[in-house]
């Protein structure tokens, strides 16, 4: 925990510092993926941090800075700077959030930020695409080909081609969710290593108070249902927009059943097992998305708090 605070330290003591750990934890995870990968996070973390800690403007600017210095060193090993405009896709998102969760000190608001840029990147890549199913389908093309030549697999390409199809009319919204649920843990990172500096256990009390409200969860019912419907287009295109609201569903479902058996007086494994299960199964998952949409009227935590 020590070395935590030390680490958070020398973020919020000015911009290079920022810079170095936001360049340096994201060099490490390119350094040797994906035994190295989860260090983007700490880039990520180092960012929300330094937004938290000084404002928009000069954070910015070492987003900036850093996204440069990193595009540098990609071409310098003699690479390419694609990367870099994928982590300026990822690196937007935690800035805009951290900059939300800021100047309106509410986590709620964050969520709801970051979840409505996932859902414009749904609209955007539509609008451009046309068809993103049919471009994720060409890009899935050589893994199919790749798979179907090594005959020990024993894998029809018929086969292949059926679960590729399937696969790209789930990308769009796949990965949009992917970005969302990829910045909230930088966001939470960020925000964890501010309240080791100038708030112990805060970040605890605001996840566990976590709620998106009636408007959003209704909104967020209204797309899951057309999403269900058989309408052809519209219903893909509501699905990729319903896999991108998962994302806050689940974790406004965590911070109730979690503020639920912590106001009942349960001891830490049965959270330890919480999250093991939810980590570990994905039908939990579904489970606790349906706890978050029915949150603003079953109201756990008050009802355990008031029980117990």
């Amino acid at each position: 925990m020590s070395a935590m605070r030390a680490l958070a330290g020398l973020v919020v003591k000015g911009p290079w510092q920022a810079g170095l750990v936001i360049v340096l934890a994201t060099a490490l995870a390119m350094a040797a993926p994906p035994l190295t990968s989860v260090l983007i996070y700490a880039g990520g973390g180092a960012l929300a941090l330094y937004t938290l800690y000084a404002g928009a403007a000069e954070s910015l600017l070492t987003l900036a800075g850093s996204l440069a210095f990193v595009g540098g060193l990609l071409l310098a090993a003699g690479g390419q700077a694609a990367p870099a405009g994928l982590l300026l896709l990822y690196w937007l998102p935690v800035w805009l959030s951290a900059v939300v969760l800021r100047y309106t000190v509410s986590l709620s608001a964050a969520l709801l930020a970051l979840t409505a840029i996932g859902l414009l990147l749904v609209v955007l890549a539509f609008a451009w695409l046309g068809d993103p199913a049919a471009w994720w389908q060409q890009q899935l093309q050589p893994l199919v080909e790749q798979l179907a030549r090594q005959a020990e697999l024993g894998l029809d390409r018929g086969e292949l081609q059926t679960a590729a199809a399937r696969t790209a009319r789930l990308m769009t919204g796949l990965m949009s969710a992917g970005l969302v649920f990829a910045a909230l843990f930088s966001l939470l990172l960020g925000r964890w290593w501010q309240s080791l500096l100038v708030n112990p256990g805060g970040l605890g009390k605001e996840f566990l108070a976590l709620a998106l409200g009636r408007g959003p969860t209704l909104a967020a019912a209204a797309l899951l249902g057309l999403a269900s419907l058989d309408l052809g287009v519209a219903a893909d295109f509501a699905t990729q927009l319903a896999l991108v609201v998962l994302v806050p569903l689940v974790l406004v479902g965590l911070a109730a059943i979690h503020a639920s058996l912590v106001a009942r007086g349960v001891g830490r494994g049965w959270l330890v097992g919480l999250y093991l299960v939810v980590g570990l199964l994905p039908q939990a998952l579904l489970l606790v998305a349906v706890v978050g949409l029915l949150d603003p009227w079953l109201d756990l935590r008050h009802r355990s708090g008031a029980r117990g």
